[in-house]
C-alpha cells in the first residue's frame, strides 16, 4: 500500500487550510485598520534627515500622548519607538516633557508645546531638527483613552511603591478606585492613568519611568493573549487611535510584533548619563541639557545599539 498519496494530501489540505486562515486574518485587519483615524502629514515640512544607515531595516516612530480631547493639546508624553522590522527588536525612548528646546517657527520652549502650536507636524519637525532623526509618522493617543485600552484588556498587573501608594492615594479622587497595599496590584485603567501620572512625590524623571512601565506592561499584557483574540482586542482599540501610518505599514509591523517575540529595551532623554539641570528660566521650570549630545545618544542607541549607559565608555 502506497502511504504517500495520503500522507500528502493531508500536508496539503493542512497547508490549504493554514493560508485560508492566514489569508482571512490579514483581511480581517486590513479591513478594521482601515477605519483607524488617519492623519496625512505634509512630510517636505517634518524636516526628516536622511537615515543614519540607509540599509538598515529601522522604522522610528513618534508616540504622543496628550493631555486633551482635542488634536492640539499638550503632548505630555513624548515617545520615539524605533521597531527593527528584521528582528522585531524595539527601543522606545521617552523624551521629558519638560525639556527646554527650540520649537521651529517659535520660541525656546517646553518640547510639549510643539504639539499645542502645530500639531503632530511641528512635533515631529521639532524632535527630527533637535535630534536629527527620520521620523516620517506617529501614533496619537489621548490621556483618557489609555482608561479604555488598560479595561479593554481587563486591566494589568503593576508594581507599585510604598511612596507611589500614598501620592497614588492622594490624587485618585474616587474611593473605590483607592489601593490598599504596595507591591503588585491590578489595576483597572482610571488607576492606570492616576499612576502614570504620578510626579509630585518625586520627579518627572520617574514619571516617565512610570509611563514606561504602563507602556510596557500594555504590549506585554496583548502579546500573551491568544493570536485569535487579536481582532476583537484590535476593533475595541482602534476609535482611540489617530496616526499618519497607511493600513499596509500597520499591517507589516504589526505582523513583526506578533511574529518575532520582540525584546524591548527603555530608556529616557535627560538621564543620569547626560548632565542636565532642572529650573526655571523666566519663571517656567524646564530640564536643561546639551540637546546635540542627546542626539548623539539616540542616533547611537538606534543604529548602533550603544546603550545610553555605554555612550560615554
Amino acid at each position: 500500500m502506497n502511504y504517500k498519496k495520503p500522507f500528502l494530501k493531508i500536508i496539503l489540505i493542512i497547508s490549504s487550510l493554514v493560508l485560508v486562515f492566514f489569508a482571512v486574518f490579514t483581511l480581517s485587519f486590513a479591513f478594521m485598520f482601515k477605519s483607524i483615524n488617519k492623519q496625512k502629514l505634509n512630510t517636505n515640512n517634518l524636516n526628516a534627515l536622511k537615515p543614519v544607515k540607509q540599509n538598515e531595516p529601522i522604522k522610528n516612530i513618534a508616540i504622543f500622548g496628550i493631555d486633551s480631547d482635542q488634536s492640539t493639546g499638550r503632548s505630555d508624553t513624548i515617545i520615539i519607538a524605533s521597531i527593527n522590522t528584521e528582528t522585531g527588536s524595539i527601543k522606545i525612548i521617552n523624551i521629558a516633557r519638560d525639556t527646554y528646546i527650540n520649537v521651529p517657527e517659535h520660541k525656546n520652549t517646553k518640547i510639549c508645546h510643539a504639539y499645542s502650536y502645530g500639531g503632530a507636524e511641528l512635533a515631529i519637525k521639532t524632535l527630527n531638527t533637535n535630534f536629527k532623526l527620520d521620523i516620517t509618522d506617529f501614533i496619537t493617543l489621548n490621556f483618557e483613552q489609555l482608561i479604555k485600552i488598560v479595561d479593554t484588556l481587563g486591566g494589568i498587573d503593576i508594581e507599585i511603591s510604598e511612596n507611589e501608594l500614598n501620592e497614588f492615594n492622594r490624587i485618585i479622587g474616587n474611593e473605590n478606585d483607592k489601593i490598599n497595599k504596595s507591591g503588585i496590584v491590578h489595576i483597572n485603567g482610571r488607576q492606570a492613568l492616576c499612576y502614570s501620572r504620578i510626579r509630585k512625590n518625586d520627579n518627572d524623571s520617574a514619571r516617565i519611568d512610570r509611563q514606561q512601565k504602563i507602556i510596557k506592561t500594555i504590549f506585554n499584557n496583548i502579546k500573551q493573549k491568544p493570536i485569535f483574540n487579536y481582532p476583537q482586542i484590535i476593533s475595541q482599540l482602534i476609535p482611540y487611535v489617530t496616526t499618519s501610518l497607511s493600513t499596509d505599514e500597520i499591517i507589516k509591523l504589526a505582523s513583526v510584533v506578533i511574529t518575532k517575540d520582540p525584546y524591548i529595551q527603555n530608556d529616557k532623554i535627560p538621564n543620569e548619563y547626560i548632565e542636565f539641570t532642572g529650573g526655571k528660566i523666566d519663571g517656567i521650570w524646564y530640564y536643561v541639557y546639551d540637546i546635540d549630545k542627546a542626539a548623539q545618544m539616540i542616533n547611537k542607541f538606534i543604529y548602533e545599539d550603544i546603550s545610553f549607559s555605554d555612550f560615554n565608555k
